[in-house]
């Protein structure tokens, strides 16, 4: 697990929020299956619509949170079981990190982290999205649970306008205190993108080089999976 100090400064805050038990990550998955008990807990609060990333809203009432919209095709043999958006307001903001740097003698905007902060349907924050520091690789925290990725695919984005790629990413390690233990193997896709793309100036030359982007964006989560 990353220590704290691999963590950014403004998750320290929004973790201390979040921490109610080692459990996050079974709460989540629990209220996102088909959700008999998140459909008792939403008639009870009213039938409000989820804050909802690009993917959403949805109508807490109804089983819709974990609709995978039709233009992703790539969830062939697995089943998804949670979704957590970022959002647009309602919180602190969520970025995309770009860092200007040089390759093959050129400078240009390369995405070096992530920081994220995940909501249900419920528009409760359940967790954090970041970036590896020691190897780069995209890692998603609910509570005390942690699951690592590596990418598998990518694809521009359907939707019109400058949101970054829908993406199809591998899970290669989990601390998850049993939760996806039960599962032989776990992906996570990222659809339905808004904003999030680098800038297209102020990264020309070596004297740029070391500048920091960080641009504001909101997507969906979906977490499959595929029985042992």
């Amino acid at each position: 697990i990353a220590s704290a100090h691999f963590l950014p400064k403004s998750f320290f805050a929004a973790s201390a929020i979040m921490k109610t038990s080692t459990a996050a990550l079974i709460c989540l998955i629990s209220s996102s299956l088909i959700g008999v008990e998140a459909s008792k807990k939403a008639s009870k609060k009213t039938s409000k619509k989820s804050p909802g990333g690009a993917c959403g809203p949805c109508d807490t009432s109804k089983h819709c949170w974990l609709e995978v919209p039709e233009k992703a095709d790539n969830t062939d043999g697995f089943t998804p079981i949670a979704r957590a958006d970022v959002i647009f307001g309602g919180g602190p903001p969520s970025h995309q990190i770009y860092k200007c740097e040089m390759a093959g003698g050129m400078a240009g905007w390369a995405l070096a982290d992530v920081e994220a902060f995940l909501y249900d349907q419920h528009g409760e924050q359940v967790g954090l999205h970041f970036f590896d520091a020691r190897g780069g690789s995209p890692r998603w925290q609910v509570g005390e649970s942690l699951i690592t990725g590596a990418l598998l695919s990518k694809v521009i984005s359907p939707d019109a306008g400058d949101n970054i790629a829908w993406l199809w990413v591998n899970v290669t390690e989990k601390n998850a205190f049993g939760v996806l233990d039960d599962y032989d193997a776990v992906r996570v896709g990222r659809y339905c993108t808004q904003g999030g793309v680098p800038p297209t100036t102020g990264c020309s030359g070596a004297e740029d080089v070391g500048a920091e982007f960080k641009s504001v964006y909101a997507t969906s989560y979906y977490f499959f999976a595929q029985k042992k």
